[in-house]
């Protein structure tokens, strides 16, 4: 019953989901590791957590779009709203709860309260992109599902990451 829940996950709770799993706060910096930067929509190289949603994040959520996302987040998955200076400019972002908060809501809303053995440590670790992961993680993910052959959206945009951080290195 729970690997049918996990599979039909969708949306916000998706999302939530991958955060509490990895323990990776998209888009954010090291010094501060809980917030999600929203900002950036604007700039010449657009970034951040608006422009993900807005461009590249699943149809379900570029539906939402990044205000109602973020009001859910706070009325629901107790976040809030942040406003500071992260790595020198000011930005607005997203503050999580600590992670194993964040862990305990996720369980209560979408695993009846039971709790669940997360692979990913106990504090937050920084992305400076949509959240693949740039530091370690405790334990390695392992795959869940059969290979179609078909890749998903999802799939194609982390393929366009991965040839970006080569091209880069």
């Amino acid at each position: 019953m729970q690997e049918q829940q996990e599979r039909t996950r969708s949306g916000i709770e998706l999302l939530v989901e991958g955060w509490c799993r990895d323990g990776v706060a998209p888009f954010s910096q090291p010094d501060r590791p809980q917030v999600i930067v929203t900002s950036g929509s604007d700039a010449k190289i657009p970034s951040g957590f608006d422009n993900f949603i807005q461009t590249r994040a699943p149809e379900d959520l570029r539906r939402l779009g990044p205000i109602r996302i973020k009001r859910t987040l706070t009325k629901e998955w107790g976040t809030s709203h942040f406003r500071g200076r992260i790595a020198g400019p000011p930005v607005s972002g997203i503050e999580l709860p600590p992670l194993a908060d964040l862990r305990k809501t996720f369980e209560k809303r979408c695993n009846g309260g039971k709790p669940i053995n997360w692979p990913a440590g106990s504090e937050w670790v920084s992305s400076n992109d949509d959240g693949f992961i740039e530091a370690h993680a405790e334990t390695p993910t392992k795959q869940t599902a059969e290979d179609t052959g078909e890749p998903s959206e999802s799939d194609l945009h982390l393929d366009e990451i991965i040839k970006i951080r080569l091209a880069a290195a």
